[in-house]
């Protein structure tokens, strides 16, 4: 009997040496990163009343703890019980969202950590008097957008006309969006929304976004530490400016290493459930850089 899952005849095979190790993998590289990521997170949580940056990566890194979750951990327990964690349409339906949400905050945290560099370094002043309350509503709007964005109303009504841009990327990015291992496959009512409903604008939209607002805000503000570098500033205002500015380093990587994996999944990376699997292997590994860059990048951290 055919079934319009793809997965389905593996989802009922016996458990191979490759299941142990691509799903072994996933839960150990998030053994590792997930609570590495976490006690970054505490340290730069109990210095945020004097650096305020960290405030922001502290969000930054949430979002990144939540797709280590979703597409490392959940994807290696359903490769290794050989179950899709969720059978009824409600349950699928519901998990969907939730991975929209986390990969749209996920991608929304780099224009505004972008943004907070830009801000730190344009004017030092009012960043630095920001409240605690200022940076954190700010940093949830991020997670409001994103609950905003997941649900179908939204893109169905905002996106539904199409264009030839679209037309022509819409397939390309398919393969993007179509990573559902833990959830049990790319749903032909999902599969409908993306191609039909405005979807596949939405993505494509929100990517470019992504990319190129921070990609101005950094150019910018490199340019102005170069033309204010010399500036004249008091002992503490240095200090606080000088781990602002160093913050730069790490979070310009992050982001070059979240365009580069998503020029790889373009490109593509084959058929199959291997090409499934690296596919969550590039957004974990995106994810764990970030934390991995701050350690290396941010001595204030160690």
């Amino acid at each position: 009997m055919s079934s319009p899952d793809p997965f389905f005849d593996w989802y009922h095979s016996p458990l191979s040496l490759e299941d142990c190790l691509a799903g072994g993998a996933m839960i150990l590289l998030c053994a590792i990163f997930i609570p590495l990521t976490v006690l970054v997170s505490l340290v730069m949580w109990k210095a945020d009343k004097e650096i305020i940056g960290y405030r922001y990566l502290i969000s930054a890194s949430f979002a990144d703890i939540n797709c280590m979750l979703q597409y490392g951990f959940l994807n290696g327990i359903a490769i290794l019980t050989k179950n899709p964690l969720t059978h009824s349409e409600d349950g699928r339906s519901a998990m969907q969202i939730y991975i929209d949400i986390i990969w749209f905050s996920l991608c929304l945290h780099y224009p505004l950590v972008a943004w907070s560099r830009f801000a730190a370094i344009k004017t030092p002043i009012w960043f630095r008097s920001q409240q605690r309350w200022n940076s954190y509503v700010i940093c949830l709007g991020v997670y409001l957008v994103a609950v905003i964005m997941a649900r179908p109303e939204f893109y169905t009504l905002r996106f539904r006309r199409d264009d030839s841009l679209v037309a022509v990327v819409r397939q390309i990015l398919l393969r993007t969006v179509s990573v559902w291992t833990a959830g049990g496959g790319f749903r032909q009512a999902r599969r409908f929304r993306y191609l039909v409903q405005g979807m596949s604008a939405m993505f494509l939209y929100l990517h470019i976004f992504c990319v190129v607002v921070p990609l101005i805000l950094y150019l910018w503000t490199i340019a102005l530490i170069l033309r204010d570098r010399n500036a004249a500033a008091g002992a503490k205002s240095r200090g606080q400016m000088s781990v602002e500015k160093r913050l730069m380093v790490p979070c310009i990587i992050g982001n070059v290493i979240f365009v580069i994996g998503q020029v790889a999944i373009t490109i593509g990376t084959g058929t199959g459930k291997w090409a499934t699997w690296t596919i969550c292997l590039i957004f974990v590994i995106n994810s764990a850089a970030n934390c991995v860059m701050l350690l290396l990048f941010s001595p204030s951290l160690i």
